[in-house]
């Protein structure tokens, strides 16, 4: 049926299809079923083969850094609902979220020991998960970053 297709769809791409708005679609997608179908589009290098991807490399630029004040060893949470923002943890503890386009910081929040893994977005997209070497997984808001649950996983 039309409403479990949306629900599978809404655990493969929150960004498209939120709870109470079935129709909403991400700039990415042709309708919120494009995942089903199989007309996810694939990303794109640029036209001539490796001369071009090698020339677009050396243009490459800096546009903006955030200070974590320790190391990285995650890779970025990449979040396009409802506007495009990056989630970015690292060993100072701070799980913090910053506008793509300016690198504005749109929120910081300390952990009690050091980020070492990604964090995941809830198939809802109003929660991020993270692990924390204190042995516990946090559930932070992606609205204000704040913590709204945890458990802990053992050793």
């Amino acid at each position: 049926s039309a409403a479990r297709r949306r629900r599978r769809h809404t655990a493969v791409c929150g960004c498209c299809v939120m709870p109470g708005n079935a129709a909403r679609t991400c700039s990415l997608h042709s309708s919120p079923d494009a995942h089903l179908a199989g007309s996810m589009p694939q990303p794109r290098l640029g036209v001539g083969g490796s001369a071009t991807v090698a020339a677009a490399a050396q243009r490459l630029q800096v546009v903006w850094k955030l200070n974590l004040h320790k190391c990285v060893d995650a890779s970025p949470l990449v979040v396009l609902h409802p506007r495009p923002t990056v989630v970015i943890g690292s060993h100072s503890g701070y799980l913090v979220c910053a506008d793509v386009e300016t690198g504005a910081e749109v929120w910081r929040t300390q952990l009690p020991d050091r980020i070492e893994g990604s964090a995941a977005l809830s198939a809802c997209g109003c929660s991020v998960l993270v692990g924390c070497y204190d042995s516990s997984i946090y559930v932070c808001s992606m609205a204000s970053g704040r913590v709204t649950g945890s458990w802990r996983t053992g050793d």
